[in-house]
């Protein structure tokens, strides 16, 4: 084992890794259907989502000398001495000529991989979890260091043996009411099950655009929350919750708008501008709800029928052309509702 100091680390001790030159490890993201990092689960890093043709990839360049990084989405490590396999390709003129280092990154903090070599192409290690890291959440986080004038580094096709689909995502919510009451504004939600979830950020706004965190209620294992919003505001006001996971994952309820008293969900949707996929956030649907989409000159394009008692749909862009489109939401109880898009 050796041990390495580097930035933050202090001495950590390394993971023994072992370069693969067969590599048998598929590819679980190619970046190719998303139309950011965030929406591929890749965060907190300082590459940029880049195409060229129906290729998309990440990239940074760098003129100069500097450390520039890269995080994956979330995954759960195996048992104690299981094995963890790590693919991606590497491109660009800095490909091979900068210092790459691997960390394993928990809540504990970063584990280093011992010494990586970056190779221009496939890149494939294997390692076993040690016990450090035996059935925690982890992500793999790649530094490169650079130096030269225009320096580039362009980073595709990542895939490791441990499925990021075993990871339990922030609990979906299942309603969302807010009354008006003598003094306060009282909220309630249902959700679905909980599992690693820290707790519930209240957040307030007074357009439907700019929030404030207002408060926060700790995950207890319930179905339903509650939340007492004592700050009553003259005029309209909106609020949305945010479910925090122990790692840091997270997901937004719909928008909740409060007007005289009444409330309303209001109809969303990201990313924005959409590429091949669209998540619309609706009413709950009755009976026979439906969600139209149609060329700003009125011809439909598209008709999809959400699942009755859904707050959220996605939608399959694929297909369309680049341009501005109107989406109706019928909530199947009368209820109509529009907005415009741009798909790019």
């Amino acid at each position: 084992m050796c041990l390495l100091s580097y930035g933050h680390l202090f001495a950590q001790t390394c993971i023994p890794v072992t370069e693969v030159t067969n590599c048998q490890t598929g590819i679980t993201e190619n970046f190719n259907d998303d139309a950011t990092i965030a929406s591929s689960g890749f965060s907190e890093g300082d590459f940029t989502l880049e195409q060229q043709g129906n290729n998309k990839f990440l990239e940074v360049t760098l003129s100069g000398t500097g450390v520039r990084s890269v995080i994956t989405n979330t995954f759960v490590a195996p048992a104690l001495n299981g094995t963890i396999n790590v693919r991606f390709d590497l491109s660009g003129n800095a490909a091979t000529s900068s210092q790459m280092m691997i960390f394993v990154r928990t809540q504990n903090g970063d584990i280093p991989l011992c010494t990586v070599t970056a190779h221009s192409g496939l890149n494939c290690f294997t390692f076993l979890t040690p016990a450090t890291l035996a059935n925690q959440l982890l992500k793999f986080f790649i530094q490169f260091t650079l130096s030269g004038n225009n320096r580039v580094v362009q980073f595709d096709n990542f895939g490791t043996s441990v499925s990021a689909s075993l990871i339990p995502l922030p609990v979906d919510f299942v309603s969302f009411n807010a009354t008006r009451e003598n003094t306060a504004t009282r909220l309630t939600w249902k959700v679905g099950t909980e599992q690693n979830l820290k707790g519930y950020e209240i957040e307030k706004s007074a357009d439907g655009r700019q929030f404030t965190v207002v408060g926060f209620v700790p995950a207890t294992g319930q179905t339903s929350y509650t939340f007492r919003d004592a700050q009553i505001s003259q005029g309209p006001v909106f609020y949305r919750i945010r479910n925090v996971d122990i790692d840091g994952q997270f997901k937004y309820s719909n928008i909740l708008s409060l007007k005289n008293g009444i409330s309303n969900l209001v109809l969303t949707a990201y990313p924005l501008p959409a590429a091949n996929k669209l998540t619309i956030q609706h009413e709950a649907v009755f009976g026979q709800g439906r969600i139209s989409i149609s060329t700003a000159d009125g011809s439909l394009v598209k008709k999809i029928v959400p699942a009755k008692g859904s707050l959220e749909t996605v939608v399959n862009l694929a297909g369309l052309k680049s341009g501005f489109y109107v989406l109706l939401f019928d909530s199947g109880n009368g209820k109509l509702q529009t907005m415009k898009f741009l798909k790019q």
